[in-house]
């Protein structure tokens, strides 16, 4: 009898492995695609307003970031994620994207990007912050200057 539980535990052994590893593989991109659908999501929201094509330039940039990701090319990741942020942080609304969904999205990127993938530096609630109260400077200056 012990011969014949044998070879099934160690099936069942071996199909639960399997799904422990693939698991792993699966959610190596996860991390891109829950961004990519929080910029779909403010696309959305933007069709209301007709600037909708705005966005299509952070999600191309998402997408050389999720190209080189399946190349396992991490570096290429970095500085493609890194462009990513820097179309957020400067000058987002001049492409035709409100403050306020810059930060969101800027923050969101924060919050699921690998460390090994962008410079952590650049994030934070402070640096966010100060953006904005910079930006919000500025935007003054412009209407009453």
């Amino acid at each position: 009898m012990r011969e014949r539980l044998r070879h099934p535990v160690l099936l069942i052994m071996l199909v639960c492995t399997a799904f422990l590893i693939v698991p792993v593989a699966a959610t190596a991109e996860d991390w891109v695609d829950a961004l990519a659908a929080v910029v779909l999501d403010h696309q959305q929201f933007a069709k209301l307003e007709g600037r909708e094509a705005a966005y299509e330039p952070y999600l191309a940039q998402l997408h050389v970031a999720r190209l080189a990701l399946h190349r396992g090319d991490v570096e290429g990741v970095y500085s493609a994620m890194n462009r990513f942020m820097d179309m957020l942080e400067y000058a987002p609304e001049s492409a035709g994207i409100p403050l306020w969904s810059a930060q969101a999205i800027f923050d969101y990127c924060a919050e699921v990007t690998p460390p090994m993938y962008h410079d952590v530096s650049r994030h934070g609630a402070k640096k966010t912050a100060a953006l904005g109260v910079e930006r919000r400077t500025e935007q003054d200056k412009m209407v009453t200057g």
